[in-house]
């Protein structure tokens, strides 16, 4: 991974919480995506959840724009998830062992 990745600059260390947030929000949307084509045959509400699967995706990919760290953010600021979450991961060189 070392050899590709490193001709794009610097690694940028992010904290984890948010990034596991969005994982699981992309899990929830595939597997509500097999439902609903697979269980329900609701073949174009399924498209349409994997069309935002992969626009979201294309924006992580393309841009660093993590939707779903945004959603964690305002979620953290709304009070709905405790600030201490994110608190033991905003130091990212804390949990790292050299």
């Amino acid at each position: 991974m070392y050899v590709t990745s490193r001709h794009l600059g610097p690694a940028k260390h992010v904290p984890g919480a948010p990034k596991r947030f969005a994982q699981g929000m992309g899990a929830v949307c595939t597997v509500a995506a097999a439902i609903f084509a697979l269980a329900l045959g609701w073949t174009a509400a399924a498209g349409v959840v994997l069309a935002m699967i992969v626009v979201l995706a294309t924006l992580e990919a393309a841009f660093a724009l993590c939707i779903g760290c945004r959603i964690f953010a305002m979620l953290t600021a709304l009070g709905a998830i405790p600030a201490a979450t994110c608190e033991t991961c905003a130091d990212v060189g804390a949990a790292r062992t050299p």
